[in-house]
Formats: C-alpha cells, structure tokens, sequence
C-alpha cells in the first residue's frame, strides 16, 4: 500500500468531513516529474561536496483534494497517488582538502540509482491568511517535497573523515489550486539551495494531467 493511500485513509479517519469530500473538490490525476541538479566547485576549506549532482523523481496517479474546513487551515488538503519512484542521474565528487594537502575521495558505498520519494502538503502556516477568519482563500496551495535515500545511502571517505549522501528536498512550493482543480498542465523552476553558497543548480516540478483511459 502506497504512503499516499495510507495518508488519506488516516485523514478519511481523523479529519471531521474527509470522506465526505464531493468529486468537485478532487483534482483530475497527474503525473509529477521533480527534477533537480547542481554544481559546485572545489573549494580549499576542508569540506567534502559534490562537483555535480542531479535526480528526477516520478510520481504518477497524483490527486489533490480539498477536505473543506478544518480546525488546521493548512490540514484542509491531502495528495494521492503513487510512491514516487526517483533516480540518481549523476553525480561526481570534489577533491578534499586535508591538513594542506589535497586528497581524491574514496567512495566506500556507492549510491544506489534507484531511490523512494515523498510528495505532500507542507505542514504549518506558510501564509499571513491561512488560519484567520476568511477561509475562502484557497490558493496559492503549499507543496513539498523530499528523497528517502533509505538505508543504503552514498557514502565515501577522504583519509580523516568520511562523509555520506544527505537527503535532498524542498520544504515549500507554491501551486495553484484553481489550476489543479481544473486539470491545467503548468511547471515551477526554483533556484536550488544548497548547504554552500558556491552550489549552483534549479529545481524544475511539472505537472502534467494524465489521458484520460
């Protein structure tokens, strides 16, 4: 069983009128694509990074629905659809400096090229008007997105230390609920953040409707 049925059984039980919810607050499936990539230089400080990474993750049968009002503004959405299905396109690691010579590192557990990936609302209130009197602001609609690597995660060393693949995601993006309700294609491109202010990269989410059979 998908986490994307298994979340919205628990919200069909938790959330005051989920199961209730009418076909007219349902979006058409889609399929999402996230795709990410960066560089990075070396750089002579001691830090292990990478010089170029990049993913794409696929999750297909993806519907979003409005559960109507809820104690939680931001609890009133839920996706569905399938777990999402990610693969490491590429990916090459800097040289490390270390105590002023420069070493090449030594992968010790290469990565998998499969990994799972987490599609969801952001929890929180991400927006001055979620929470205040006037719910009939739907938009725009909190996403987000992260890797689950699992646990056979990268990981290599470089002569005093060793260092592993962390997990990647975007902890908030903005789409628009009247486009999802309506079955509307559209994409986001993102400047990716990185834990260097020398990574350079963008996020690209597209959403795209899905035939109908």
């Amino acid at each position: 069983m998908s986490k994307g049925i298994i979340f919205a059984a628990l919200a069909a039980l938790l959330l005051p009128g989920a199961a209730q919810a009418g076909e007219e607050n349902i979006s058409p499936p889609y399929t999402v694509v996230v795709m990410m990539e960066y560089q990075s230089p070396y750089v002579a400080d001691g830090r292990s990074s990478f010089a170029d990474f990049g993913i794409t993750a696929t999750f297909r049968n993806v519907r979003v629905s409005y559960l109507g009002d809820q104690p939680l503004f931001q609890m009133a959405f839920q996706v569905e659809g399938s777990d999402g299905k990610g693969v490491l396109s590429r990916w090459a690691l800097n040289k490390v400096e270390t105590g002023g010579k420069v070493v090449e590192p030594k992968v010790i557990k290469v990565p998998q090229q499969d990994f799972a990936a987490v599609l969801g609302v952001t929890p929180g209130p991400f927006r001055e008007e979620w929470g205040k009197a006037d719910k009939s602001i739907l938009s725009p609609l909190p996403l987000q997105f992260r890797t689950d690597w699992g646990m056979d995660m990268m990981k290599w060393d470089y002569d005093v230390g060793d260092s592993y693949l962390e997990e990647e995601g975007l902890e908030v993006f903005w789409v628009d609920w009247v486009d999802l309700k309506d079955g509307r294609p559209f994409s986001i491109t993102l400047p990716y953040k990185g834990a260097y202010p020398e990574d350079k990269g963008n996020w690209l989410i597209e959403f795209m409707p899905q035939k109908k059979k």
